[in-house]
């Protein structure tokens, strides 16, 4: 459960269009393989697959078992995550293939994703919560 109480969504917002960046450059002698290309998607619960949306479930359960990130108490069951995390913005990072950069359209989470299971192409994702 948070410590925050029950969390509701004030408002459900549009969706912001995916944002492509570019690999940043490899000038740094220490990385031997610089990072990918990468997308990313702005999500709802509604566009998030569920196999997505139990990976996103259990890395932060993880953490929040760790307890030295997330003021939660004990742990989270997946409505409780889906209840609390998707009250705000949700936000995923995808590593693009090499192919994938140079394509001038923004393909569908799905596509970027391919035949990659989540946990390799999933770079990061984040929650925004302005409380409004």
């Amino acid at each position: 459960m948070s410590a925050y109480g029950a969390i509701t969504r004030a408002k459900q917002s549009d969706a912001l269009p995916p944002l492509r960046l570019p690999a940043p450059s490899s000038d740094d002698p220490v990385t031997s393989h610089p990072p990918p290309p990468l997308i990313v998607y702005h999500l709802t619960l509604t566009t998030a697959s569920p196999d997505l949306v139990t990976l996103l479930w259990k890395e932060f359960s993880d953490e929040v078992e760790r307890g030295t990130t997330y003021p939660q108490e004990g742990p989270i069951t997946r409505e409780a995550f889906e209840s609390y995390f998707f009250a705000g913005d949700v936000f995923v990072a995808l590593s693009l293939l090499d192919g994938d950069a140079l394509k001038g359209i923004t393909p569908p989470i799905t596509e970027v994703k391919g035949d990659r299971n989540w946990e390799e192409c999933i770079l990061g994702f984040y929650y925004v919560s302005l409380g409004l």
